[in-house]
């Protein structure tokens, strides 16, 4: 989807993945989606290191992020318009080429542990959860995004890399692009890019 705004000094680029906790399989429970998430944005890839994906997002702004929902993650980059071509690139390196470090790995996993840790220090967020799981008793939707910390503790880096070739493929993923851009340019670096991976 391309949104063209003549107007914009700005553009942005999402990709939005068909996957989340519900969709988790034998993993179910574990978090595994955002925990994919949390390794992919910014991750090492099989073209590039986290430094040089962290040097190439400072010089587009820095605006980028991306969050993980029971049926969807999303990611995208912020930038100028002339820069929406490195964007798509980095985007489309990040959802095909991952190949995080077990630096990262282990890292990452200490991060999703603080963030579980902050939840479960909410009590809204406890109410929510435990509404979720009773009224969602026979389905996905009971267990919370981020897993179950037994659970989570369990998936290693091969899990992961299992459940990424499963899920990051074309036919789950919507590209918008929106700002000051060319159409014609954007869809055919979208099909050289995105669409080569059919």
């Amino acid at each position: 989807v391309i949104i063209q705004d003549p107007s914009s000094t700005i553009s942005s680029s999402y990709v939005f993945v068909r996957t989340g906790s519900i969709f988790e399989g034998k993993w179910l429970g574990s978090g595994g989606s955002h925990y994919l998430e949390h390794l992919l944005a910014g991750g090492t890839t099989k073209l590039r290191s986290e430094s040089d994906y962290k040097t190439i997002i400072d010089q587009l702004g820095g605006a980028y992020n991306a969050y993980t929902t029971y049926d969807h993650t999303a990611y995208f980059i912020h930038s100028s318009s002339e820069d929406v071509f490195t964007a798509l690139q980095t985007l489309y390196e990040w959802m095909f080429h991952a190949n995080w470090s077990n630096q990262e790995f282990e890292r990452e996993h200490g991060v999703v542990i603080k963030e579980m840790e902050r939840a479960n220090s909410n009590m809204n967020r406890q109410v929510y959860q435990k509404t979720q799981s009773l009224f969602y008793k026979d389905s996905p939707y009971r267990y919370p995004v981020i897993g179950y910390r037994p659970v989570f503790e369990s998936l290693k880096s091969n899990d992961l890399m299992q459940y990424y070739n499963q899920q990051y493929v074309p036919e789950n993923m919507v590209i918008i692009v929106g700002g000051n851009v060319s159409e014609n340019t954007v869809l055919n670096q979208i099909k050289t890019t995105f669409g080569a991976q059919h």
